[in-house]
Formats: structure tokens, sequence, C-alpha cells
């Protein structure tokens, strides 16, 4: 594949935690090409496509020269959004007025054939900051105003208070006033730039000096799928499709499973520690859900291997996946191609049942109200459209 990822100057990365590095790192890993952009670089004119002007990295995996570039600028080379296979949209905010454009050219890249993540409405619909709005219930005592009075009337009320701009990102802006109010006039001048510029302002909760880390794993499937049929060679090697099926499970699952296993173990001896003991180790016990799914998932990709292009098939038939349902093999290599509407509205409604299965532990785990939801599992796994036919109903887990 050839991808696209439109993010900040190189320069600026700081490789060590960033994600979008992380991100092509691992996509030159499984063979794809890189190509780079910054906002600026997007442009459009009439009669033609959204258009980027691009440089072709190489990653080298040294820590300060981290890549060579095929172009340097001025001299990057114009490509159409919709001739790459993906466009990944990485700038990191502020949400300003450039962001909010380049979001419009990216849609407008969409209409014209473009396949970009995520969905630039919905990076423009869904502000880091704002979006908690759409979940007050789970959030502390909350102010988004530019009016001086409305933070001093919270500041009043709430007595220490945490003022941050919209618009920033990494613990940049970011005030914290105490019950002596000191600077609160000329920190809220500052930021909401008297009266020009909104705000948000939030109680301090002393408890976030305690931390709160948990860990939601999902599809584990090499320590949590139920068994299952397993398919025994009566004689000869074992096909190229069984092979491949099996090193990606060891991939994709076992190290995984290996790494939830090694956080429980873990978790375990802390909790024989006496409270003295523990308090001076820097280990803290994390708590960890895994959701697996009920089904083996080679077994349900057996089942839809009928339903793939009959060129997919071909090819595939060439290194010993064929049949379907009871009779297939090579399945295990199957489910990680499989990406057929049949076979992903199951594994949807199967991740949705299995969730709504176990949703005592879900809501436990976030603190959520134990209030049962009215979807019946089995019935969304019945239904041709499952979650999405029922996503109207608010009390979905």
């Amino acid at each position: 594949m050839n991808i696209l990822f439109v993010a900040d100057p190189l320069a600026s990365f700081k490789t060590y935690k960033d994600t979008t590095f992380a991100m092509m790192r691992e996509a030159q890993r499984c063979g794809h090409a890189i190509s780079v952009c910054e906002v600026r670089d997007l442009m459009w004119q009439r009669g033609g496509p959204v258009t980027a002007f691009v440089r072709d990295i190489t990653l080298t995996g040294e820590p300060v020269n981290w890549y060579t570039a095929a172009q340097q600028a001025p001299d990057e080379r114009p490509q159409a959004l919709k001739d790459f296979d993906c466009v990944v949209m990485r700038k990191d905010p502020p949400f300003d007025s450039e962001y909010f454009y380049a979001t419009h050219l990216l849609e407008q890249a969409e209409r014209e054939g473009a396949q970009v993540f995520n969905k630039p409405r919905a990076v423009r619909d869904h502000p880091e900051k704002l979006s908690i709005l759409e979940f007050a219930q789970f959030i502390g005592p909350t102010l988004v105003t530019r009016d001086a009075a409305d933070i001093r009337r919270f500041h009043a009320e709430h007595r220490d208070i945490i003022l941050k701009p919209l618009d920033g990102m990494g613990g940049a802006g970011i005030f914290r006033v105490k019950d002596d109010g000191l600077n609160l006039g000329s920190i809220t001048e500052t930021l909401n730039r008297e009266g020009q510029q909104t705000v948000m302002v939030q109680k301090f909760l002393p408890e976030i000096v305690l931390g709160d880390k948990r860990v939601l794993v999902i599809g584990a499937g090499r320590m949590h799928e139920p068994p299952g049929r397993r398919q025994t060679l009566v004689s000869g090697h074992p096909s190229m499709a069984q092979i491949a099926g099996h090193a990606l499970s060891n991939i994709f699952l076992d190290a995984l499973a290996v790494d939830v296993e090694r956080l429980q173990r873990i978790n375990n001896t802390l909790s024989l520690l006496s409270p003295d003991v523990r308090q001076a180790t820097p280990l803290r016990p994390i708590d960890v859900l895994v959701i697996a799914p009920s089904r083996r998932l080679d077994e349900l990709a057996a089942e839809h291997q009928g339903s793939l292009p009959p060129a997919i098939k071909g090819l595939l038939r060439s290194v010993g996946v064929a049949g379907e349902g009871k009779g297939a093999s090579g399945s295990a290599l199957t489910s990680y191609l499989l990406f057929e509407p049949s076979f992903t509205g199951e594994l949807i409604n199967l991740g949705m049942s299995d969730t709504l299965a176990r949703r005592v532990e879900v809501q436990k785990f976030f603190g959520w109200s134990t209030q049962a939801p009215t979807l019946d599992p089995a019935a969304m796994r019945r239904s041709q459209a499952g979650f999405a036919q029922q996503a109207e109903q608010p009390s979905v887990v």
C-alpha cells in the first residue's frame, strides 16, 4: 500500500514517544510505502482533485537521523490524495482555522474517492476537549465559557480549579488557581483574550495524583478463546495457508496473550506484599479486563470463505485454502484476510453479544451505572442488522 501521512513537520517529531512515528514504523515493517506532507501542502483547484505536495520517506532505524527523503523542500512531488491507498490525518492540535480548513479539503478528497482516516467530518465535529460534553455523567465539575465573571463564580464555588485552552495539547497553557485566587484575573485574560476566546475550567481533583491505570483488552484469542475443532493432518506436510495462519496468530495473538498473562502475574505478586513494602516499590497493580470472542474466529471465517471474490479464492487455493464450513482448510489465514460484509457483520454482532454477556464486569470496570441494558444479545446475533439496527437505544453498554 501507498500511505500518506498528513502530519506535523518531521523535524518536530519526538520519536521515542510519537504515535505517528510508531504507525509509520509499523507500516514500513509491513512493506508499505510511506509519503508525508503537512497541512499547508494540501491544495485544490477547480477542475482537479485535492492534491498534496509530498515527500516519499524511508525510516532508517536511527534515533537522530531517523528518516531519508526522496524529495526535499521546495521540490516535493504533487500527487492527488485519491491516488494513495489511504490518507492518515495525524496533524496535532491546535484545532485552529487552518486545521478546520484542512478537514474540509480532506472531506473533498473523500468525495473524490480517497480513503481518509479518521473521517474528516468526525475529526472536525469531535474536538478532543469538547468531546467530554457527550459524557457529562463521567467527568468532574466543568465549565466552558469565555466570560470572566463565570470563571470567578466557578472559582468561588470550587476554590481549587484548572483553566485550559480548548485548542492546546500536551499540557501547554494549563494553569491551576488555588483557594487564594492568586493571578486568577491575569490568567483568565491570557486564556480568554479579554473575552474573545472560549476556555475550559474544571475543579481540581486531588485524586489525580494517585493515577488511574486500567487496560481493556479486546480479542486476546489465544488465551481465552473457547476450544473447538482443530484440523488433524492425516499425512503430508502442513499447507502454506496453515503455516501462514499459525505465524499470524503467533504475531497478533500470542504476544498479546503473553503480555496479559505477565500483567496478571505481576498484579498477583503485588497483592502478596504488605502495604509498607508495596509503597516502597514503583510498581502498581493495573486493573485489566479481557473480552475475548466466544467462538473460534477460524471456525467463523470458515463459514464465510465462500464469500471471497473468485480471484482471491483462486489465489488462496494455491496456498492451501479450500472449502467452506466444517470442510474448510486454511481458515486461520482467511480470518485475517476476510473483509466481506457477511463476515465483518458477524464479527460485530459477536463482539456486541460477548460484551453484553459480560456487562456487569464492563460496568464495574468503567464505574458505570449497573442498570441493565434492554437489548437481548441472542436476538442481536440472529439479526442481520445487528448493532446498527439497535444503535438508537441509549442504554447499550
